[in-house]
């Protein structure tokens, strides 16, 4: 849903369910973690993680971590 994108910074193409699926990846949920949290479908998870490799241009789990953290997405440890 294009009403649901971000306006600011690296990530304006990302929508909210994007974001949120982004934080979780780099957090190191599992795509079934994510589905149960959110009640989604692993295959919706699946969706939206290849759709973040694409947007972003990273091809691993670790080059999500390192975009999210490189750009605000995760909070220090202790905050």
């Amino acid at each position: 849903d294009e009403s649901d994108a971000v306006d600011v910074g690296p990530t304006a193409n990302l929508s909210d369910r994007e974001i949120e699926v982004l934080v979780k990846l780099a957090q190191g949920m599992t795509n079934q973690q994510i589905a149960d949290e959110l009640f989604l479908s692993v295959k919706t998870i699946e969706t939206y993680r290849s759709r973040l490799t694409r947007k972003l241009g990273v091809r691993s789990r670790a080059e999500i971590f390192q975009y999210a953290k490189a750009n605000g997405y995760l909070s220090p440890v202790g905050v």
